[in-house]
């Protein structure tokens, strides 16, 4: 064959390649589409990381602090000392 022939051919298969590659279901859509769900998981990963660190931070302080452990068990399970009062007043009523 002659070289512009072979170049001519080569040309055309490449662009074919190169429009199949765009153009495919599993081409460049799919690929924009992957890197948005990346940058997405990407912004679950680190809101991910930022709760772990603050969980991190909260074992530790229960851990070394009791008045944090106090302050704990308070506030979630409702904890009084026997010398306290507990006033109870109804949502929504006027101070």
């Amino acid at each position: 064959m002659r070289p512009r022939v072979v170049l001519a051919v080569s040309l055309v298969a490449a662009l074919a390649v190169g429009a199949y590659t765009a153009l495919s279901p599993a081409g460049l859509s799919r690929w924009f589409s992957l890197r948005g769900e990346e940058r997405q998981l990407d912004a679950e990963l680190a809101a991910a990381a930022r709760d772990h660190a603050a969980l991190v931070d909260e074992v530790e302080r229960l851990r070394d602090d009791p008045r944090a452990v106090e302050e704990a068990v308070r506030e979630q399970l409702g904890y009084v000392r026997d010398d306290e009062v507990v006033l109870l007043i109804p949502e929504g009523s006027a101070r």
